[in-house]
């Protein structure tokens, strides 16, 4: 290559384009990898920009030699040069140009290094408050978890608190919804066994599926720092996880990762976002918080499949959505048939219709429901969800001392069961123990600030059984405003109005409920019904009888 030629590059300021086209093109690439996650947008996005920048590079090659970019605009670089005499150097408007560019450059990247690479201080926990959190959880364990609704509470693990949001399905099939969802209660289920973290309830979460809200507004809402958002892509046996985490305090990501395995590793994969945002959360866990961090026990993935399509029908709580839940959970259970979480939630398929007046042979599914939660304590006694099944149970067939110790075992292992408390509350309530109850109903809604209609119910049951009639009235509205089936919400609410001397109120309760209970009796009711105090079981018996259900 020539001297002439050489100069004639200089000339044209072709190294000066080739230099900042490298520049800028590195910057959008790092840009983009921050970015994109962040935005969930596909994973192709990053390759595309890079593909896009290699093609690009020769055309900014041969733009840079036909034109010239300067403060008076882009001319065409053979007149410029026919214009200017050969000995002619760079005017001082042009050198002021080229510092600029330079300068805005190098901050740029300033900017983008101090961004990615300082550690945040404001995103991390001081060690005093850490410790903190550590004393008030082991003071709390040696209090009944059952009784005292746990030793969670806000002013405790504020700095340790996090939701996780629902994740996307990015996988261009809606079919593959329930995977996704399966996806992010399991994670909030791993995280929930840290006793050291607060976790939201997915219930809670779920409340946010479909919208993009920005993390300082769900912190807001639901009383939390740290956020996680997230989505999930399935491609046959392919997984890709992308996750990150917001510290809301500030505004600032504390870390973004992508995660890519098989269906094989789909319980590795959960594990490993787990440990990473315990290990962004509380870097130094105690020996049995590493142990709580445990995966559950893993399935073959078609039994995990089905267990995650079956959890699909059953959280839209009707009947003919609970019976096909149950089969989803029956051909897991045919796959793998030592599935303890199988096991427990076929027994919830049997445990639900009793308690909301779906079923229609009570006594066939009292005994299924029992012989299926007992099987689940059998093969996996660590696992929190299957002693909440089995407490379900105790609490349908009146065996409440059974029902109690369960449920406090379930709060053992899951400090975070906002399920459990609700259970746990609801037992409370029938064995007489209201100020319990209204501690483990405080608990309740701390950790599900987005509660279920389960939980009114229950707010709704104490109320009426300490005779605070208009109380109750409300909670009982309430549930049948979120679930206008609900017959036990129905039945309380006419026993309510007759207390309340509200009799044609009453009146039409009671024909509601027979339209969807047409067996019920007063001495059915009176046989199941597991109120242990005579007091609260005349109170309540004497509310039916008041409203005109049959006897």
């Amino acid at each position: 290559m020539s001297n002439g030629f050489l100069e004639e590059l200089r000339k044209r300021q072709v190294f000066r384009a080739a230099a900042m086209y490298i520049v800028v093109a590195w910057l959008l690439l790092q840009v983009a990898d921050v970015v994109v996650p962040a935005l969930q947008l596909p994973d192709w996005t990053i390759t595309l920009i890079l593909v896009l920048l290699t093609f690009g590079f020769p055309l900014a090659i041969v733009l840079a030699w036909i034109y010239d970019l300067s403060p008076s605009g882009i001319q065409r670089e053979s007149k410029k040069i026919e214009a200017e005499p050969a000995s002619a150097s760079p005017s001082d408007t042009t050198r002021r140009f080229d510092r600029i560019l330079i300068v805005l450059i190098g901050v740029a990247v300033a900017a983008l290094l101090v961004d990615r690479f300082l550690p945040d201080g404001e995103g991390e926990l001081p060690e005093d408050r850490s410790s903190n959190v550590a004393e008030t959880h082991k003071a709390a364990e040696g209090q009944s978890t059952q009784i005292s609704g746990g030793g969670l509470r806000p002013s405790a693990v504020e700095e340790r608190s996090i939701a996780v949001m629902p994740f996307k399905n990015l996988s261009g099939d809606s079919e593959q919804e329930f995977f996704s969802d399966g996806m992010t209660h399991d994670l909030i289920t791993d995280l929930s066994r840290i006793s050291g973290l607060f976790v939201v309830a997915s219930s809670s979460v779920f409340t946010y599926k479909g919208r993009v809200p920005r993390p300082q507004q769900v912190a807001e809402e639901l009383g939390v720092r740290f956020v996680l958002e997230g989505s999930v892509r399935r491609a046959g046996e392919n997984i890709r996880i992308n996750a990150q985490l917001v510290d809301t305090g500030n505004g600032r990501q504390l870390w973004a990762e992508r995660y890519d395995g098989t269906m094989t590793d789909v319980f590795a994969l959960q594990d490993e976002v787990a440990r990473q945002i315990i290990g962004s959360l509380a870097p130094q866990l105690s020996p049995r918080e590493v142990d709580e961090l445990k995966p559950v026990p893993e399935t073959s993935p078609e039994a995990y499949d089905l267990l995650l399509q079956g959890l699909g029908h059953l959280r839209r709580w009707s009947p003919e959505e609970v019976l096909l839940a149950r089969g989803f959970f029956l051909r897991a259970l045919d796959i793998d048939p030592g599935y303890a979480r199988a096991y427990a939630n076929v027994a919830l398929t049997y445990s639900v219709p009793l308690e909301y007046g779906w079923s229609q042979s009570a006594d066939k599914d009292m005994a299924y429901a029992r012989e299926y939660a007992e099987k689940a304590v059998e093969l996996d006694p660590n696992l929190s969800m299957v002693f909440g099944s089995l407490a379900m149970v105790y609490m349908n067939v009146g065996e409440l001392e059974k029902g109690l110790a369960s449920i406090e075992r379930a709060l053992e292992i899951d400090p975070n069961y906002a399920d459990g408390y609700t259970i746990a509350a609801h037992l409370n309530t029938y064995a007489g123990n209201f100020d319990q109850a209204g501690e483990l109903i405080e608990t309740a809604t701390r950790l599900n600030p987005r509660y279920s209609f389960n939980l009114v119910q229950v707010m709704g049951n104490r109320a009426y059984l300490q005779g605070n009639y208009p109380e109750a009235a409300a909670h009982y509205q309430e549930v049948l405003e979120r679930n206008p089936l609900m017959p036990m919400g129905r039945k309380w609410l006419a026993a309510t109005y007759a207390q309340m001397g509200r009799r044609e109120d009453a009146r039409w309760e009671v024909e509601e409920t027979l339209m969807i209970m047409p067996d019920f009796s007063i001495s059915r009711e009176e046989e199941t019904i597991p109120i242990r105090r005579p007091e609260d079981r005349t109170r309540y018996l004497e509310g039916l009888r008041k409203a005109g259900f049959p006897g």
